[in-house]
């Protein structure tokens, strides 16, 4: 097992209604601890085996996806590594929410 702050964001768009073509809704990310699976001595992320930290989603104001460029029906899943490589005007509410989840120990799951 390895201590680590790395975690798997899955942004998605959630649709509440559709008024007149029109979409209406909110984006958010859920944060999931990131698994590992050994298979053969060969490691891998593991994609539909994560913990949901449910207490930590992050619901975006409709300013703070702008600033991230998102604007369709997208799902997203990236760990934070490759956020913060992929987005650089992030605002400060999502760096501080982000750096702030707690170091955990990443579970190492052997096939």
């Amino acid at each position: 097992m390895t201590n680590t702050k790395n975690y798997a964001l899955n942004i998605w768009f959630s649709l509440l209604s559709e008024d007149g073509g029109k979409e209406t809704g909110y984006w958010l990310i859920e944060i999931y601890e990131l698994m590992t699976l050994s298979l053969n001595g060969v490691e891998q992320d593991m994609e539909n085996e994560r913990k949901r930290l449910s207490d930590r989603t992050i619901y975006l104001t409709p300013e703070e996806a702008e600033a991230l460029s998102l604007g369709s029906n997208q799902n997203l899943w990236l760990d934070i590594e490759d956020f913060f490589d992929t987005y650089k005007d992030i605002p400060q509410r999502l760096l501080t929410a982000l750096s702030e989840l707690p170091e955990y120990r990443m579970e190492l799951v052997y096939g």
